[in-house]
């Protein structure tokens, strides 16, 4: 498996930090969220303080959530292949099992 940053972006209108992995050989997506807050509300006008934002580390957030993913995916493929189970792709692709 090879995740990788596909696209990461600050959506102003929600408030998020938006990033997208992707795995090109399963073809499989997996979003980050980080909630950074509004200017102010939508509804009432109020300002709200971004006083956390120092304490952020996307890099660091992407950097656990690509690990985390890489194990899942190796857990998964081992339990398939211990179990002689084919397993499917998101993108149709079928890898027979192993035994």
């Amino acid at each position: 498996m090879s995740w990788r940053k596909a696209e990461e972006f600050l959506d102003k209108k929600t408030g998020e930090h938006c990033i997208r992995l992707h795995e090109p050989d399963t073809d499989a997506e997996h979003h980050v969220v980080i909630h950074v807050g509004h200017d102010a509300c939508p509804h009432c006008g109020h300002v709200r303080p971004k006083n956390n934002l120092d304490e952020l580390d996307p890099k660091a957030l992407i950097a656990d959530e690509l690990d985390a993913l890489e194990q899942s995916h190796a857990q998964a493929h081992s339990y398939a292949q211990k179990h002689s189970v084919p397993v499917l792709h998101s993108s149709g692709k079928i890898i027979p099992a192993r035994r």
